[in-house]
């Protein structure tokens, strides 16, 4: 199936250099998938679905001018081939009325790469079994997603890049009564029985707790137990929000004191030395020398904390790029004017 998925993307990507005329470059993004959706509840399988879905979005450039069309793909060469070339040809209509963009910023370096992730996946099906099972009679409610994810990048200058990844996520909750449960969830690249039966047995347990008499506290000091799930929450500080360029020059990171040298408290002591930048696409093994952006660019791994301090933010991927928006940077430099307008109700 990722192999079909990729041959007819570079199709595509063909079939839209052939249809260039003299002046113009493109670039063209491509996103798909064949996942299962299975919904869960009573113990029982309630609703089973598949979704198999190409899109296309390809951006015609002739000078500082730019357009660009999103349409979504049939999966069929004969019938998707003509489409995006008849999508060149409307977009070529357009570019005469399009007004010249000044902050438009290309790569010129081609990096073309290819990575494939995960391992070959049990059936649906067989999954569901297995989950029904464990469940062990159980009022079991989740939702199992299940399948290859795809996506591309190709460009006018011969740029090929393709991610392809066959992953599942499953999230299930273990019922005991009213709004008493036990939520867990187990995804990955690659299956393991072992795994999630280990996951399994520990929601089992839980429930056992659940379901002893509450106990009424009085107000005083507790030590607390801070769950996986709540640690995931608190994590998130440190998620693409809290290190970006952007968020951090106009004050809105959760880490922008981290910026201005404030190191986080001494209960909180931030222990990573080194934080590098996830890259959206990658692949088994050592980390890739560089990271994909959606444009096509290629930047290398930056750091990011070290030490309680931030030492780094993501930046764009293109040198010169501006990671705050012109109208907020002109808002921030006194050169232009906030008019605030009243919010209507109808």
């Amino acid at each position: 199936m990722s192999a079909h998925a990729e041959q007819h993307f570079y199709a595509l990507a063909d079939a839209i250099d052939r249809a260039l005329v003299a002046g113009e470059r493109h670039t063209t993004s491509f996103s798909g998938e064949d996942t299962d959706f299975i919904r869960l509840n009573h113990g029982k399988v309630r609703q089973p679905g598949h979704v198999a879905q190409r899109y296309v979005e390809i951006r015609l450039i002739r000078g500082a001018r730019h357009a660009s069309h999103a349409l979504s793909l049939s999966g069929e060469p004969g019938a998707d081939v003509p489409a995006v070339q008849a999508a060149v040809t409307g977009l070529r209509r357009v570019l005469p009325d399009v007004t010249e963009d000044p902050h438009l910023l290309l790569p010129t370096t081609i990096v073309s790469t290819r990575a494939e992730r995960g391992a070959p996946l049990p059936p649906s099906q067989a999954i569901v079994e297995r989950v029904l099972a464990a469940a062990d009679g159980h009022d079991i409610v989740g939702l199992l997603a299940s399948g290859p994810v795809y996506r591309g990048f190709a460009n006018s200058e011969g740029q090929r890049n393709w991610h392809a990844v066959r992953a599942f996520n499953l999230q299930w909750s273990l019922y005991f009564r009213a709004d008493k449960a036990v939520k867990n969830s187990y995804s990955g690249l690659a299956w393991s029985d072992e795994s999630f039966g280990e996951r399994m047995a520990r929601s089992n347990e839980q429930l056992e707790l659940i379901s002893i008499a509450p106990r009424s506290l009085l107000p005083g000091k507790y030590r607390a137990y801070i769950a996986p799930a709540a640690m995931q929450e608190i994590t998130q500080l440190l998620s693409w929000g809290g290190f970006s360029a952007r968020a951090l020059a106009t004050q809105q990171s959760s880490l922008a004191r981290m910026r201005n040298g404030a190191e986080l408290g001494h209960n909180y002591r931030f222990r990573v030395r080194a934080l590098r930048s996830r890259a959206p696409v990658s692949r088994v093994g050592p980390p890739p020398r560089r990271a994909l952006r959606a444009i096509g660019a290629c930047s290398a791994p930056q750091r990011l904390a070290g030490r309680s301090r931030s030492v780094g933010a993501r930046q764009p991927a293109l040198p010169g790029a501006s990671v705050v928006r012109p109208r907020v940077q002109r808002a921030k430099s006194g050169s232009a004017r906030i008019v605030y307008l009243p919010s209507v109700h109808r």
